[in-house]
């Protein structure tokens, strides 16, 4: 084995990327969608035209709002993750999840 990987990393690497294909079969196109109307609705409702978050404190939702930027930058022919809404997204499902 490689140097400075062990076989623990290995193995918990492939655990995430099994749950993360897991979560993408639960979550039907129709739910994402339904979600994202939800989100628009509370945002257009709400004063400021920002999103509240339901689950994460104000620090912890600022902190998924810097890993999803770290994670889907937006660049100069497309949005990244804050501009498809991810946070607001990951939020709403925990929430209910929760």
């Amino acid at each position: 084995m490689a140097q400075g990987i062990s076989r623990r990393d290995v193995l918990k690497s492939l655990g995430m990327g099994v749950a993360a294909s897991s979560v993408l079969r639960v979550i039907p196109a129709q739910a994402a969608e339904y979600a994202h109307h939800m989100v628009a609705a509370e945002k257009a409702a709400a004063p400021a035209k920002a999103y509240i978050p339901k689950f994460f404190s104000a620090h912890g939702y600022k902190t998924l709002q810097s890993l999803c930027q770290a994670i889907f930058p937006a660049d100069a022919e497309s949005g990244g993750a804050i501009e498809a809404g991810a946070p607001e997204f990951i939020d709403l499902l925990t929430s209910v999840a929760g």
